[in-house]
């Protein structure tokens, strides 16, 4: 189980550097493209007609790539109030219960991305005349990302099931704490 673990620790690290580096290019190519529609609207009068799509072109690889950045660091909404009052076996046994749920989804996310990102081949955009393929692909590209994660976590979650003498609490990207069970 440690080989498989390991793996998905170096891969899902790797991931996460590499998704933390495509959100900062996005972002920033966002930030200047919306900068840009202001000052060609308000400074120059003259809008640029392409910005709105390739804003939400970006928009969309930003809310979907940005996602598995969010699951790496348990940044997304959950109900922990009454899991955390159970014994430690069982919040463990939700946790692998939900991991599974979200494998599930992130899969068929994935695969009716993929379904709409070769349906939208066939359309382009007005403006910027590019496929709406590449306005979906971030979709499967973002649920891949985020199942990568979500993998690593569950084997995370197998491997602290296996050894609970060093019960670990995620702290930080590649960083663990060791907590004393009183």
């Amino acid at each position: 189980m440690k080989p498989i673990f390991h793996f998905f620790d170096r891969l899902a690290s790797w991931m996460d550097h590499m998704t933390q580096w495509i959100i900062v290019a996005v972002t920033v190519t966002l930030f200047g493209v919306i900068m840009a529609q202001v000052i060609f609207n308000y400074f120059l009068r003259s809008g640029l007609s392409w910005s709105e799509e390739l804003a939400k072109l970006l928009l969309a690889w930003l809310a979907f790539v940005g996602a598995a950045l969010a699951t790496r660091r348990f940044l997304h909404i959950g109900l922990n109030a009454v899991v955390n009052l159970l014994p430690l076996k069982i919040q463990s046994l939700i946790r692998l219960g939900g991991y599974g749920v979200s494998l599930a989804l992130l899969y068929a996310l994935a695969v009716q991305g993929w379904r709409l990102a070769f349906f939208g081949q066939a359309q382009t955009s007005n403006y910027l005349n590019i496929s709406y393929f590449w306005f979906y692909f971030g979709i499967p590209i973002g649920a891949m990302f985020n199942a990568i994660q979500v993998f690593y976590l569950l084997f995370r979650e197998i491997d602290l099931w296996l050894h609970p003498e060093d019960r670990r609490v995620y702290q930080s990207d590649d960083e663990y704490r060791l907590v004393v069970e009183i």
